[in-house]
């Protein structure tokens, strides 16, 4: 088989998407695998030493829902490879049509040489097979901790650094070379650093999101380690690439009413943020020929037509510059370019000087925004004051909707200036709407012949503060007592891709507690703290027997929002024993004629002695 040649068609299956998986059939499904390397899963084991840790593989199929099973099998000797913990187990794919597999060695009692095996994944009619080695030494081998990094959360466009420990089975300093073994995209996305190549030394490992390409949401990789004669270690790795935070602006259109030889109009701020938990250095600039406009970060100035290396969350103040421009009636408007580092435009704003000689309307904000989450709390009524360059102006007002209903009202309905206008969301028209955006807006008009002024309302709603994972029924944890597991991940996504931060807590249930070690225990959804890692505590080791517990996991940013509880299940069984029949073989050569075949028969026991 060629090895390099089945990880590519992974790669290029796994990035693809769902569309790649489709259409197939449970009887002739498309069975993908991720966690081997280029040339096979490797083990190394010094003789007299604890057992290496188990690696896990991550079982895709198309269609979802498909039964597999997977066999152990050791070609050289027998008694050493195992899958889940035996030498065959049985699984689905479940309905996100993955699952995940540990693949463990106990080498104890072998000599030293190289052991060669397979795992053989069998769905229907359709069979992927993984090459498996495992080196035995009497010298130091090298251990690699964690011994796979799956579904790594990394924003587009950003950057994560991760720790890895590089140790040896003796506490012995190792030398070593490390280096990106494999990579899909190939785009360089991946990379690794050893200031000091030798075991206990500090390693890192970076995975640089800006380099993948912009239509890929999945990469994977693997980082294999090598010493000359201490044995060989490969790390796979897959990314997740979730939205990279962006740019946000409120209000995006300021108006500045002028009357001439009155007060020069006050400035007015436009919050910037970002769409993320990650701050975004910006930069912003008046465009050519918009003298009478300026920018600041204080409401005080002074002002320049560029401001830059400001930091969301902030407020980018405009201050409009009378002076500039002559005193004749006008309206002149100017836009200014907010844009991240590189020149790349994120967000513009429009800004409109309305110069007249008569009194106008003034406004403390230009318009009125809301956002809410299903099943949250109702935000605040906006107060928005209404005033004039000069004298009183008597008005009405009068809301109007573009989508979504009659979603807010306006009070109050007439007066004259100076007046607060309150803008409220109605109750009962929200408790119908579903996730969106919804807009209006609320004209002012004047009964004493001033132009009349529309105030626009945005209504965001976002989807419910509900949380989703990638795996609602996680294969249980096992093996026998005190062996050690591979660690899973469950990942935590928001139901509308928002970023929802959330606890994380175990109820445990049959048997015994505490067994279940978790990391993190709260998070936010669209972070690498979306990640929550599980293993279990094997020390001291449990009786054989199944435990139970559940992951309650509760999203902290709704009042009142259910939580999600997955199952967790962890089967220890006895300690394994392989035996044979017959115990031995009598083989009788008669001449040039080669011996009868004759069969030996492995089974497995378990002991449940502690």
């Amino acid at each position: 088989m060629n090895h390099r040649n089945t990880w590519m068609a992974l790669s290029l299956v796994l990035l693809a998407g769902a569309s790649r998986l489709a259409g197939q059939t449970a009887q002739n499904p498309v069975l993908v695998v991720f966690g081997s390397n280029p040339d096979a899963i490797q083990f190394s084991h010094q003789i007299g030493t604890t057992n290496p840790l188990p690696q896990s593989v991550r079982v895709y199929s198309g269609p979802p829902n498909v039964p597999f099973t997977a066999t152990a099998n050791p070609q050289t000797v027998g008694g050493w490879l195992f899958v889940n913990g035996a030498l065959t187990t049985s699984g689905t794919t479940a309905v996100q049509g993955q699952q995940d597999l540990s693949i463990s060695v106990t080498p104890q009692g072998l000599a030293a040489g190289s052991y060669t095996g397979t795992v053989n994944i069998v769905a229907g009619s359709t069979t992927r097979s993984l090459n498996v080695l495992l080196t035995v030494s009497g010298s130091p081998q090298l251990r690699i901790s964690p011994a796979s990094m799956p579904d790594q959360t990394v924003e587009r466009n950003g950057a994560v650094t991760l720790p890895l420990t590089v140790a040896s089975t003796s506490g012995t300093a190792i030398p070593y070379t490390v280096i990106v073994a494999a990579q899909e995209p190939l785009t360089n996305w991946l990379s690794v650093s050893a200031p000091v190549p030798q075991t206990g030394q500090p390693a890192q490992v970076t995975i640089n999101a800006a380099l993948i390409p912009a239509t890929t949401t999945l990469a994977i990789g693997a980082l294999r380690f090598t010493s000359p004669s201490n044995g060989q270690v490969t790390l796979p790795i897959s990314v997740i690439v979730t939205p990279g935070a962006q740019l946000q602006t409120s209000p995006n259109n300021i108006n500045f009413p002028y009357e001439i030889g009155r007060s020069t109009p006050s400035a007015k701020g436009v919050t910037v943020t970002s769409s993320t938990q990650t701050q975004i250095l910006y930069g912003a600039t008046v465009t050519s020929n918009s003298p009478w406009l300026t920018l600041s970060q204080s409401p005080n100035g002074p002002g320049s037509m560029t401001v830059s290396s400001l930091t969301t969350p902030s407020v980018l103040y405009l201050i409009p510059n009378i002076g500039a421009v002559p005193a004749t009636p006008a309206t002149l408007d100017a836009t200014v370019v907010i844009s991240q580092p590189g020149g790349t435009v994120s967000r513009t704003i429009t800004a409109r000087l309305i110069i007249s000689n008569q009194a106008q309307f003034t406004l403390t904000q230009d318009s009125a925004q809301f956002s809410y989450t299903l099943g949250g709390v109702l935000p605040n009524p906006a107060s928005i004051s209404l005033g004039s360059t000069s004298i009183p102006l008597q008005f009405t007002t009068a809301s109007t909707f573009t989508t979504g209903g009659a979603f807010f009202s306006a009070t109050p309905t007439s007066g004259a200036t100076p007046q607060n206008l309150t803008i409220s969301l109605d109750p009962t028209r929200v408790a119908a709407l579903t996730a969106g955006t919804y807009t209006g807006s609320v004209r002012v008009t004047s009964t004493s012949g001033a132009s009349p002024i529309d105030i626009p309302v945005t209504f965001t709603v976002s989807g419910s503060a509900l949380l989703t994972v990638d795996n609602f029924q996680p294969d249980p944890f096992e093996g026998a007592q005190g062996q050690a597991l591979a660690e899973r991940s469950v990942v935590v996504r928001s139901t509308d891709s928002s970023n929802q931060p959330f606890t994380v807590n175990v109820e445990y249930g049959t048997g015994a507690s505490n067994w279940l070690i978790l990391s993190p225990s709260s998070g936010s959804t669209g972070t690498t703290s979306g990640v929550i890692r599980l293993n279990v505590n094997t020390q001291p080791p449990l009786p054989p027997g199944s435990y139970t517990a559940t992951l309650v996991i509760t999203p902290t940013g709704v009042p009142s929002a259910p939580a999600l509880r997955i199952p967790i299940r962890y089967n220890v069984t006895g300690s394994i024993n392989v035996t044979a029949n017959p115990l031995k073989l009598d083989l009788t050569q008669i001449g040039n004629t080669p011996p009868a075949v004759q069969t030996i028969t492995l089974a497995s026991t378990t002991s449940n002695s502690t």
